[in-house]
């Protein structure tokens, strides 16, 4: 989910993925986050 407007992006993340500093786009308010997920 996109923290900016909370739609749904088009990433799939597993439970068993690591990610530091990910840059989260989301294609509906056309924004770039980083994301940080374990």
């Amino acid at each position: 989910m996109c923290p900016g407007c909370g739609s749904k992006t088009r990433l799939c993340i597993r439970c068993d993925t690591v990610l530091e500093r990910f840059p989260l786009y989301c294609p509906k308010c056309k924004q770039e986050t980083l994301i940080s997920a374990r």
